[in-house]
């Protein structure tokens, strides 16, 4: 077994969560902008209806993408913040990337029900009361499902929360060599994006 490298810390797992956040958020926000714009527009009754099955179709396209940026990042080693706080997400006992099977599990207990689809789907396309409040405390749930992961991590030390334990995956600090071809792939992006 190879050795594994300390060091992934709390703080660099929640800078980069923060990370990646951001832009889960900055993609969501893309879709949720026209949906909410759209259930907001006056019209007949059946236009309507047309337009909160599209903002409905918006929300979920938003939450889509950011499954896949999950799902893909962790089954290639780590999201981007992972990658830029220099951390690597693999298989518990190993240096191997999570399976995808794993890696949506992953995605499942870390995101799944994010709070931002909870609140846009309460507000832009239900009028109902009861299930707005309905939707308001899944909101809450996820909220708080959030801070027991939060308090999973900073009491491992980072290197192993909860969600973590649960799929059979651990986080630790990218190898030199692993930064390094990192960085080597990013500047050959940027070279060929260039010409």
């Amino acid at each position: 077994m190879r050795t594994m490298v300390a060091g992934s810390g709390p703080l660099r797992r929640i800078a980069a969560r923060g990370i990646d956040e951001a832009l889960v958020l900055v993609i969501q926000v893309a879709f949720l902008v026209p949906a909410v714009v759209l259930s907001s527009t006056e019209g007949a009754d059946h236009r309507r209806e047309q337009l909160a099955v599209t903002a409905f179709c918006l929300l979920f396209m938003g939450w889509f993408v950011g499954v896949c940026y999950e799902v893909s990042s962790n089954h290639l080693a780590g999201t981007p913040g992972k990658r830029q706080m220099q951390l690597r997400v693999f298989a518990a006992g190993t240096r191997d990337v999570l399976p995808l099977h794993a890696s949506i599990v992953r995605w499942a207990l870390v995101n799944g029900a994010q709070p931002l689809v909870w609140c846009a789907v309460g507000v832009v396309v239900v009028d109902s009361t009861p299930v707005r409040a309905t939707l308001a405390g899944l909101t809450a749930a996820s909220l708080l499902w959030r801070a027991v992961l939060l308090v999973s991590v900073v009491r491992s030390g980072g290197a192993t929360g909860l969600h973590d334990r649960l799929v059979g995956s651990h986080v630790v600090a990218a190898l030199p060599h692993e930064t390094a071809a990192a960085a080597s792939d990013e500047t050959e992006m940027v070279a060929g994006a260039a010409h």
